[in-house]
């Protein structure tokens, strides 16, 4: 809500005490989750340092828990990111493992997926 609003303070604020929680009680999977959000919001707030930190603590949580949904669509974010700033060495492996993924589990949208990593191929 706080996020949709523009007040990304606020949104962090709760993020980040959900966070603790999360690690508290042991739940990888939710601390994998809010993380991903905290790194949204940092994107949108153009703090792409803070952004990197979120989605990659992220990105090893999702491969820790072994997380399907998590890699694919963690993997999807942090690659096309990675690609748009000029990081493709980095940015292709995470799209290219996202795109195995998808197919495997037969997410619905691989085909999005295949043509961004086409994009940043030619």
């Amino acid at each position: 809500i706080y996020d949709a609003r523009g007040d990304y303070e606020t949104a962090l604020n709760y993020l980040k005490d959900s966070l603790k929680i999360q690690q508290e009680i042991g739940d990888k999977s939710g601390e994998m989750t809010v993380l991903h959000n905290m790194a949204m919001i940092s994107r949108d707030k153009e703090d792409y340092e803070a952004y990197l930190q979120q989605e990659i603590a992220a990105y090893e949580l999702a491969k820790e828990t072994t997380d399907a949904n998590g890699l694919y669509r963690i993997g999807w974010e942090l690659g096309t990111f990675l690609c748009e700033v000029g990081e493709q060495e980095q940015g292709l492996p995470l799209l290219q493992t996202s795109l195995r993924i998808g197919r495997q589990a037969g997410f619905p949208d691989v085909a999005d997926l295949e043509a961004l990593i086409k994009k940043h191929t030619d």
